[in-house]
This record gives structure tokens, C-alpha cells and sequence, in this order.
């Protein structure tokens, strides 16, 4: 089931922002919450990674619609921009996770609505 998440995200980023020139690595941690994806990161240096804090007890889809694989991928299209721009980071990733999201067809409701509110789907 998680490599089939995976799979579909990397392939949705893939088909919104293009092939990253460099691999990324994808790690997964076992964690109990009351989402599918309650913490997740990315580290760069050398070869990215992003790793994902996951609760399996959810189902294929609940992870497919959740926003946070979207999100981090679209972390590794920029470079670190340093602290001083986390900001703009985090609104590049914002933006095209609902970017990404829709190209993919599992955007829930309307896009404009989203960026209005600003909201993360879970």
C-alpha cells in the first residue's frame, strides 16, 4: 500500500514539476496518530531524502488524498533557501502541493477555495 502511495505521488510531482536532476531517497517511519502522515521532512545534502512519519492502520486512500507527500515533495524542487526564506519555502511547497494534487485528480473541492484559506488537506 505505501509504495503504491509513494509511487503515485512521485509520479504526480513527476508530471506537475518535471524529473529532479538529482535522486531523492524516501524514507518511512511507523508512527501511531490520527492521520496517515502526521510529521514529515526533508534533508538535503549530497542525495535529498524526505522522510514520512506514517500511521498504517489508515487506508490506501486516506494517504493518497493527504496533502503531506505533495507538500514535501515539492520542498525538493527549490534549494535550501536558508531561514531567512523558510517563508518563501513553505509557500512554494503550499502552492504546488494543491498544484500537483489537482494535475493528479485527487484535489478535493475547489482550487481557488484552498488558496484562499490557506488550508492543508487531511
Amino acid at each position: 500500500m505505501l509504495q503504491s502511495w509513494l509511487t503515485l505521488g512521485v509520479n504526480a510531482t513527476r508530471a506537475t514539476l518535471g524529473i529532479y536532476p538529482t535522486p531523492l531517497s524516501l524514507h518511512l517511519y511507523q508512527k501511531k496518530s490520527n492521520q496517515p502522515v502526521p510529521w514529515a521532512y526533508t534533508r538535503r545534502g549530497g542525495k535529498g531524502s524526505v522522510h514520512f512519519h506514517v500511521d498504517t492502520r489508515f487506508g490506501l486512500t486516506k494517504f493518497i488524498d493527504d496533502w503531506t507527500l505533495y507538500h514535501e515533495l515539492a520542498h525538493m524542487a527549490l534549494p535550501y533557501l536558508g531561514p531567512e526564506y523558510r517563508w518563501l519555502s513553505e509557500d512554494f511547497a503550499s502552492f504546488m502541493q494543491y498544484q500537483i494534487m489537482l494535475q493528479a485528480g485527487v484535489l478535493k473541492g475547489d482550487l481557488s477555495e484552498h488558496y484562499r484559506r490557506g488550508t492543508c488537506l487531511t
